[in-house]
């Protein structure tokens, strides 16, 4: 006799917990409809959660699952609730297919765990979480995804707590509420079974993709907004007295004298001259000689020395300065004060690849630079000194410049020295042809003659190899020292630009364990090079001048430590073949006053500049050009660079992977990027048997966007990935409520 379907009317009442949520699956030999389903908020604060709301259908045969996403991100005002579900919504199960539904929670108060202690019979778990939990004794919360494993024989593996879905009370709390990472609660008894948290795995480094690390870029940046006052001009810096030319004041009327000392305040512009036994009074007027007194001064940290006046200075040319006051050994007249003016931006534009910045201040003054082109000039590579030469040039010690890339061309003898052979690496030699074919061989010597470009290879035993054979050399696998620096470093070839790079080439042998290749002949004395090039410390870069003439200035070219030149070859002046910049009046850039996003991570963030690991960081900048509302600066390029590394170690609980990258320049608070995938570890959780990369796309938050440095050594850098949750606490905010009509099928 048949027997008709039982109906059962059946109350889903949960509450909401962080994250992904399954709220019920169709049990089996039922058909379910859902009839209404919502979600209320029952936080005790103003919180405004937020919900999505989905069906799962998943095929029991392949296990593959297509969403059906009812509701999104949908918040709930306090005291309130909203409604998910007002009609039919039909769940089935059967041999094919199985119905469920979920729900995943935003709100706020969610705290990583990192640690969980579960006392049976007792029924306390006494959690640890990642930052401060900020609950009191008595809040409500909720748990999820916590990790236990149970022993063997008891039938149960490893589980994810809780499930079902509970809220639980806080009894007692560590420390006090703002600082406490500690609490605990009764999650009830599980009869005799004890648990051991899981938590966190351990992650093991296995590979890394080539440049899977990638710092800078020409990223393009969107300007959001700048502090008031952001750009600053002038100021009441300190300057300190350097020296003086000889005959620097002129009396009028009476002669020159040369100053011994002079202070200047920039408040009120009064300059007090030191000369012992002047015999000036007020009745005299005076004027200084361009260039005439050299300062240094605290804009740019007193790194550099400035000559006064200048030709842009007010009193530049002005020898009837009257003396204000005396002494014996002392006078002081007025030259004008330096004032800070400050100006808004209401825009910028900022070009990574050139480095140029330019910024709407509305209607101002400031003085733009000029451009021209160097005429001749010296270089010394021992002292890293250039003497430009460009014919009444009316430039100022203390003044600076900036060459085009590749613009300045000197011919000179680099390369064409004595090559002593130090190692090669293993199986440098690929045999292409003849009897060892498809064989490798590793040199143990090598010798080579740049005016015929003859490399001589030797081997520890017989070679087997015939005149004519063919072989290719690995790329920076023959390595040697040279006279052009003294044989201080090493050098490997052949680089990449080499002609013999990746090159089949015929062999001569001259011996059982010799033969010679022809790999080019070094360029040597017939060589003309242009600088500064993209590796060149001067590339991009404002150099001060010094030690000015009518028709010369020298720069430092090489940086404050960077001579000797790896090449101390003489150095022979060919032409100019691009421009050199000398800047206008300078201004500096609050610290982190202009904010930008940029497309390194899609502009979802906001960055402020410049930041105190940018090159213009607390320094004066030239203004390069001007329009009527605009000045363009040049603040450095962002030059993209790739790192691989070779090992790493993650931290789970805190979120930390430091990267072996090898020698870097990385600051902290720089960013990079991770490439996508790149990075394999294994981990505890399935015994290290299966290799995961990483970031994952759409799905670490790594995920192709930038990460900052946080911490640096000579060879590694730390980033902040983010913490691998070993469980959520949350305090409670969402419950949800559903009415389901469940039909027996069977």
């Amino acid at each position: 006799m048949a027997v008709a379907p039982v109906n059962k009317f059946l109350t889903v009442a949960v509450p909401v917990a962080p994250g992904p949520q399954k709220l019920y699956e169709v049990p089996t030999g039922v058909s379910s409809i859902l009839l209404f389903a919502q979600v209320s908020n029952v936080g005790i604060a103003a919180t405004y959660p937020a919900v999505t709301f989905w069906h799962r259908r998943t095929s029991r045969s392949t296990g593959n699952f297509r969403d059906t996403r009812i509701i999104r991100d949908i918040q709930i005002p306090p005291n309130d609730a909203v409604v998910l579900i007002d009609g039919r919504l039909v769940l089935e199960k059967d041999a094919i297919k199985v119905d469920e539904i979920y729900v995943d929670a935003k709100q706020t108060g969610i705290v990583s765990v990192t640690g969980a202690v579960y006392d049976e019979p007792s029924g306390i778990v006494t959690v640890t979480t990642l930052t401060p939990h900020n609950f009191p004794v008595g809040q409500e919360i909720t748990l999820s995804g916590l990790e236990f494993k149970c022993p063997s024989g008891t039938g149960i593996t490893t589980n994810f707590f809780p499930d079902p879905q509970q809220s639980y009370v806080v009894d007692t709390i560590v420390n006090d509420v703002g600082i406490s990472k500690t609490f605990s609660a009764n999650i009830g008894g599980a009869i005799g079974y004890p648990h051991t948290y899981v938590g966190n795995s351990v992650h093991t480094f296995v590979s890394a993709a080539t440049s899977s690390i990638i710092a800078g870029g020409n990223y393009t940046h969107k300007f959001v907004r700048a502090t008031d006052g952001a750009v600053i001009q002038g100021g009441d810096y300190t300057h300190t007295f350097v020296s003086a030319k000889t005959g620097a004041v002129k009396v009028t009327g009476a002669g020159n004298i040369t100053p011994t000392g002079a202070t200047y305040d920039a408040s009120n512009g009064n300059l007090v001259i030191t000369k012992a036994s002047h015999g000036l009074t007020t009745a005299n007027t005076v004027g200084i000689i361009t260039d005439g007194i050299t300062f240094s001064c605290t804009m740019d940290g007193g790194t550099t020395d400035h000559a006064y006046p200048r030709r842009s200075d007010p009193k530049y040319n002005a020898f009837n300065l009257g003396i204000t006051t005396f002494t014996t050994d002392t006078f002081t007249v007025n030259v004008g004060v330096s004032t800070i003016v400050n100006y808004n931006v209401s825009n910028a534009s900022y070009t990574p690849s050139t480095g140029q910045l330019t910024l709407n201040i509305g209607a101002h003054s400031l003085k733009s630079g000029v451009t021209t082109t160097v005429q001749s000039a010296d270089y010394s590579p021992v002292t890293g000194i250039m003497t430009v030469t460009i014919a009444d040039h009316q430039f100022s010690a203390g003044e600076r410049v900036k060459f085009d890339a590749e613009s300045l061309r000197f011919s000179c003898t680099y390369g064409n020295g004595i090559h002593t052979f130090t190692s090669a690496t293993s199986n440098a030699v690929n045999v292409q042809s003849g009897a060892e074919s498809g064989n490798q061989k590793t040199p143990n010597g090598a010798t080579y003659v740049p005016s015929t470009g003859l490399l001589t290879l030797s081997f520890a035993s017989a070679h087997g190899m015939s005149t004519n054979d063919t072989i290719t050399l690995d790329n920076d696998s023959i390595i040697f020292t040279c006279d052009a620096d003294n044989h201080q470093t090493t050098h490997p070839y052949p680089r990449s630009t080499d002609p013999i790079a990746g090159l089949t080439t015929a062999v001569t042998v001259t011996s059982t364990t010799e033969f010679t290749i022809n790999v080019g002949q070094s360029v040597g004395s017939n060589s003309t090079k242009a600088y500064p090039r993209v590796n060149d410390y001067a590339y991009n870069r404002w150099l001060p001048i010094s030690n000015v003439t009518t028709n010369t200035f020298e720069v430092q070219v090489l940086g404050p430590n960077g001579y000797p030149s790896t090449d101390i070859s003489p150095h022979t002046w060919v032409n100019a073949v691009g421009d050199m910049k000398k800047g206008g009046e300078s201004i500096k850039i609050a610290t982190n006053s202009l904010v930008f996003t940029c497309d390194m991570d899609n502009h979802a963030s906001e960055h402020a500049y410049p930041r105190t690991t940018d090159p213009y960081y607390d320094t004066s900048i030239p203004i390069q050009s001007t329009t009527s509302d605009t000045i363009t600066v040049n603040v450095g390029i962002s030059s993209i660079v790739y790192h691989t590394p070779t090992d790493a170690t993650y931290n789970p609980a805190n979120g930390d992977l430091v990267v072996t990258i090898g020698s870097h320049k990385l600051m902290v608070g720089k960013n990079v990027k991770i490439a996508t995938d790149s990075l394999g570890f294994t981990c505890d959780k399935d015994n290290n048997t299966v290799t995961k990369y990483y970031p994952r796309k759409d799905k670490d938050p790594a995920y192709n966007t930038s990460v900052a440095v946080g911490a640096t050594t000579l060879n590694t850098v730390t980033l902040q990935i983010g913490a691998q949750a070993g469980g959520l606490v949350a305090p409670l905010q969402m419950e949800f409520l559903a009415s389901i009509l469940e039909n027996s099928t069977t």
